[in-house]
């Protein structure tokens, strides 16, 4: 029982871990941006240096997008096999009640 829980923590520290990085490195692009767009606010930049800025913010915006999507595919992929089994059981009795 004891080896087992500590199997549930190893298993949670990792997700974890893998999931502050990925929200990390998907989130700091809007924080780049928007740190910039701050700066450049009063300069005065031609039609094409702001469609630019426009899709890079766009671009960010979706990989902020992303990062609220993604930790179920983390807990699926990098999580091993405990929220796999609990996802499975989980879905079977959902079925199996309809």
């Amino acid at each position: 029982q004891r080896e087992r829980w500590k199997r549930i923590d190893r298993y949670l520290r990792h997700v974890l871990f893998v999931q502050i990085i990925l929200l990390t490195i998907f989130t700091l692009p809007q924080v780049i941006e928007k740190f910039y767009t701050t700066l450049t606010m009063n300069t005065k930049k031609s039609l094409l240096h702001i469609t630019i800025d426009k899709f890079i913010y766009n671009f960010v915006l979706l990989l902020t997008y992303l990062a609220s999507g993604m930790p179920f595919y983390i807990y699926t992929l990098s999580g091993g096999s405990l929220f796999r089994t609990t996802l499975r059981n989980l879905m079977r009795s959902i079925f199996r009640n309809n």
